[in-house]
């Protein structure tokens, strides 16, 4: 989905209420109206600056946090290509990667702000030229999402070209962002016993993320070649 520029965007999102009816529970199309202020993110002016050791310096794809706490850190760490937005609109400007994948818990707050996220894309509220390759989705707790926040999701989702939903792995809420599991670009899963034999077993993350972090991948090498090739 490529987005139109908008000049005056400001601030983070927080949310409307959860919608009730089908009417107001609608699937942002282009064109819609933007969200207030207090519900649109923010977009750097400028190309996002590096912080040493917070992943590469010319990340192939951004994590866009829609809210604080989404497992966009996380996210960077495992998937060792991409690069944190730090929770604002990357600026679209020559020099640095277009491809941006939002990132949300499951929670109500979460889906909500993904909700704003999507419609103030849908309304032309971001700078041109960004692709949102799409919306990962990340559980807040361990068991199956309430039907109220599925069906809000299955909503949501509707609105993106792609949507990955990632597992919860307990083993990460006590595991040192340094010691967690790596993939890189032509990583392959190990899987069955090719996995039990591995003396490490989680020196890979699960492949739900590896597959995630191969198809993101796909879209920004596809879109570097279409712009040498033009």
């Amino acid at each position: 989905m490529t987005a139109a520029r908008q000049n005056s965007i400001e601030l983070h999102p927080s949310g409307p209420a959860i919608f009730q009816d089908e009417e107001r529970l609608s699937i942002p199309r282009p064109g819609a109206q933007l969200p207030s202020h207090e519900n649109r993110i923010a977009v750097w002016q400028s190309h996002i600056p590096t912080i040493p050791g917070a992943g590469p310096a010319s990340p192939l794809w951004w994590w866009l946090g829609v809210h604080g706490g989404a497992g966009v850190s996380t996210l960077t760490t495992v998937l060792t290509p991409s690069g944190d937005a730090r929770r604002m609109w990357p600026s679209g400007m020559p020099g640095q990667s277009p491809v941006v994948v939002l990132v949300a818990r499951t929670h109500l707050s979460g889906l909500r702000a993904a909700h704003n996220a999507v419609i103030q894309a849908a309304a032309g509220g971001v700078p041109g030229g960004l692709v949102i390759a799409g919306l990962v989705t990340i559980p807040d707790a361990p068991g199956k999402v309430p039907a109220d926040l599925r069906r809000y999701r299955d909503v949501v989702v509707q609105a993106v070209d792609q949507h990955w939903t990632l597992p919860w792995v307990p083993d990460w809420r006590e595991t040192p962002r340094s010691e967690l599991p790596n993939w890189r670009p032509g990583d392959v899963a190990l899987v069955g016993r090719a996995r039990r034999k591995t003396p490490d077993a989680q020196a890979q993350p699960p492949s739900e993320y590896m597959r995630c972090g191969d198809e993101i991948a796909s879209v920004a090498r596809e879109l570097a070649r279409r712009e040498r090739s033009s």
